[in-house]
């Protein structure tokens, strides 16, 4: 773990991955610079990334739909670690139509907030 620590130290400030894009970017650096959101502001974040809806553990056969940002955000935990905030709606809430809908809504609202 401190070899990780002191190759990130090293890296910072340089821009390590250029063909990636924004979110994937802010994800990496992120984790790799350590930087922890709290769990509120990795919710607040929720609110400003692309959302994918997909299939509970279940699999394709169930009625219902996980809601969840597209890149997980991760946040500390609170006990010295990370853990990601992955998902906006758990399983067993919302059925695939209205997933899908919701998406979808979020999804343009973020474009039309672009323009």
């Amino acid at each position: 773990m401190n070899k990780l620590i002191e190759v990130a130290e090293r890296l910072k400030g340089r821009e390590l991955f250029p063909a990636l894009n924004r979110q994937a970017k802010e994800y990496l650096k992120n984790v790799i610079m350590e930087k922890k959101l709290t769990y509120k502001e990795a919710q607040e974040k929720a609110l400003t990334v692309k959302w994918k809806y997909e299939p509970c553990f279940s699999g394709d056969q169930c009625w219902c739909r996980l809601v969840s940002p597209v890149d997980p955000i991760p946040y500390d935990d609170g006990k010295g670690g990370t853990d990601d905030f992955d998902y906006i709606i758990g399983s067993g809430s919302v059925s695939k139509i209205f997933a899908e809908h919701i998406v979808e809504l979020h999804n343009k609202s973020l474009e039309n907030d672009k323009n």
